[in-house]
């Protein structure tokens, strides 16, 4: 692995997991990329959309964040998927999500108020961000699945607006809304 770090400018949606899985998920997060130096840490999340561009005024960045997470009716529960593989950096490991009608609904509003996104939506939670060949990334997630180490359904809980400007370890929560 090489310490190349692609450095992003704008601002992320994520999707909280709730606290019932947040400290779990951290601490694997965490001891993943301890496991593969130089990988960064970062908050477990699911990215709902990216970028935002930063030359949007902050105040109205959040108020569409507010009113994304009135959307949703208490927290939102999906099927998680065993980890895998990824073909990106920051997909070096991760573990798909179901998108169901209430996450794709969700996506749908964001891109209403930020524009859409060429690419398709790959709804996943983000365990190793890194440059891994793509047999390292299989074992990595192999490791995860044999360990059991994620729970089969993920409640999220919070919606957040994260400023990812630079590295991984750069980036700040900006503002986090509760949903519903």
């Amino acid at each position: 692995m090489t310490d190349h770090h692609p450095l992003l400018s704008g601002y992320a949606v994520w999707l909280e997991p709730a606290e019932s899985h947040r400290a779990t998920l951290r601490s694997l997060v965490n001891r993943l990329a301890e496991e593969q130096p130089p990988a960064l840490r970062f908050e477990p999340h699911v990215t709902l959309y990216h970028p935002v561009a930063l030359d949007r005024p902050l105040d109205a960045v959040v108020a569409s964040l507010r009113s994304l997470a009135s959307h949703v009716k208490g927290q939102l529960r999906l099927e998680l998927l065993p980890a895998q593989g990824g073909q990106h950096y920051y997909q070096s490991v991760l573990a798909p999500v179901v998108p169901d009608e209430a996450l794709l609904a969700l996506r749908a509003a964001a891109e209403a108020s930020w524009g859409p996104i060429e690419k398709p939506y790959f709804a996943h939670l983000s365990l190793l961000y890194g440059d891994l060949d793509h047999e390292r990334r299989a074992g990595i997630a192999r490791g995860v699945n044999e360990l059991r180490a994620l729970p089969k359904a993920l409640e999220l809980d919070s919606v957040v607006l994260v400023r990812a400007v630079g590295r991984a370890d750069e980036w700040e929560v900006v503002h986090r809304e509760a949903l519903g």
